[in-house]
């Protein structure tokens, strides 16, 4: 049996080479570190240091140099991949990535993470997903939570944990380790070197034996295109005005909430839009959502089923767009306890689409809503930091809290919806080649707009 402490790590930047060292012959590996060379940085040096340091100490070594070798210098494009990487990549017992915008635009990044994940799918191994591997560990450094690009099977891998703080949660590793490494500098890095080496130990990653040719690896993210425009109205200009409002429910089901609460408010068939957002009006959502759209002269329409990744919610989006159809993403905020949901309305950290609303009903006549506001609340910074914290806070943030405010604001956004379609048609005619909108997407509401 291999002792933890025989093992050795390697840290591995995206498209750079390791440089040999003597003293690591093990060919056992403690763990991979995975990260774009555009993160590195001497913030990130210190945290590399400081955590192989927290896991040589929890590991039992006494030699941190039998624990790490480093990387020397870039590969050029077309170079080979060093054998040291591809041998570290087949062997190592747990892998480590640097969660950013960046990394999900590399292919070495994505070459990597497929070879794990083909190590994962291993026959009979225990744990084949991406998102239950705890031999699989992010490192949330910086930007958002689910950059573009992201597939659905590395969105549901946890990226934030009790044991790291509220800190890291909300911000990322980067200003943590900023901040003069303080106090929730250190809680978070002991937490994660207490995870590395108990994943090494407790649950690692299936050896690969087979010989690796690098440029056959297919990447499990290939290098993304710039962000293309939002595709709602430039892509291709209206013709007509919009005839619908599609809704997208995004509910839980009765038997999955696991927040303690009454349940009445969920559909006992699990239908979506027959949720009852304003107990003890007993409305149905679908009947509330209904009347809005009527009264901006638009057909109400649904999804049954709620999305099963962000990728089918963001083909929607898309989809809808492309029809010039405005489309409305109305959350449970209790749901959000589940990461399924969570996962799905993250996409909106960065804005909604020019088609598409993000709303968030609080029913503040409901004593349970009330009892644990500041917890819901705490959710909703967890999965929108950024909009969550901005100076002027949208009506996504308990401003729609009644069965008359959600109808109101409904209306509002389809008629603005409505309003901006129809200068648009004016400017196909007018100025064919001119934009028809120049405001940033927003997320939420548009009370303020007439």
């Amino acid at each position: 049996m291999v002792r933890l402490q025989d093992r050795v790590c390697a840290i591995v930047p995206n498209r750079g080479a390791l440089q040999s060292d003597d003293k690591a012959t093990n060919p056992f590996m403690l763990f991979f570190f995975s990260y774009a060379r555009a993160d590195f940085s001497p913030f990130l040096q210190k945290f590399y240091d400081d955590l192989r340091e927290a896991v040589r100490s929890k590991a039992g070594e006494a030699d941190a140099d039998k624990i790490a070798f480093r990387d020397a210098k870039s590969i050029e494009p077309g170079q080979p991949w060093p054998e040291e990487i591809t041998r570290a990549l087949r062997v190592c017992k747990v892998f480590v990535y640097l969660h950013t915008p960046t990394y999900f635009t590399r292919n070495g990044c994505g070459k990597e993470f497929r070879i794990i994940s083909d190590r994962l799918a291993t026959a009979n191994w225990r744990g084949a997903t991406l998102s239950q591997a705890s031999c699989l560990q992010p490192v949330f450094w910086d930007g958002p939570k689910q950059p573009i690009n992201v597939p659905p099977e590395i969105v549901a891998i946890q990226l934030t944990h009790e044991d790291y703080g509220a800190d890291y949660n909300l911000r990322g590793m980067l200003p943590i380790t900023r901040a003069s490494y303080g106090k929730e500098y250190w809680d978070a890095l002991d937490a994660m070197a207490l995870r590395i080496a108990t994943a090494a130990q407790q649950s690692p990653l299936p050896e690969f034996r087979d010989v690796l040719d690098w440029e056959k690896i297919e990447p499990l993210f290939p290098v993304s295109t710039p962000a293309a425009q939002s595709v709602a109205f430039t892509s291709n200009k209206p013709t007509r005005a919009p005839r619908y409002a599609r809704f997208v429910w995004i509910v839980g089901k009765r038997e999955e909430q696991t927040a303690k609460r009454s349940l009445e408010c969920y559909d006992p068939d699990g239908i979506a839009e027959e949720w009852l957002p304003f107990l003890p009006d007993n409305k149905p959502a679908r009947l509330i959502a209904a009347e809005a759209v009527h009264e901006v002269k638009l057909t109400y329409a649904s999804e049954q089923d709620v999305p099963q990744t962000q990728q089918d919610l963001e083909n929607l989006i898309d989809k809808t767009a492309k029809e010039h159809t405005p489309i409305v993403i109305v959350t449970d905020i209790w749901s959000l306890h589940l990461d399924r949901y969570k996962a799905l309305v993250s996409i909106f950290e960065e804005g909604k689409k020019d088609n598409c609303a993000v709303i968030f009903p609080w029913n503040l006549n409901d004593q349970e809503t009330m009892r644990d506001r500041d917890r819901l609340r705490q959710t909703l910074a967890d999965v929108f930091p950024v909009q969550f914290n901005k100076a002027e806070p949208s009506l996504l943030f308990e401003g729609i809290a009644d069965l008359d405010t959600f109808k109101t604001e409904l209306s509002k956004l389809l008629t603005k919806y409505v309003a901006d379609i129809d200068r648009s048609l004016k400017a196909v005619r007018q100025l064919p080649e001119a934009p028809a909108f120049k405001e940033p997407p927003q997320l939420g509401p548009t009370s303020a707009s007439t």
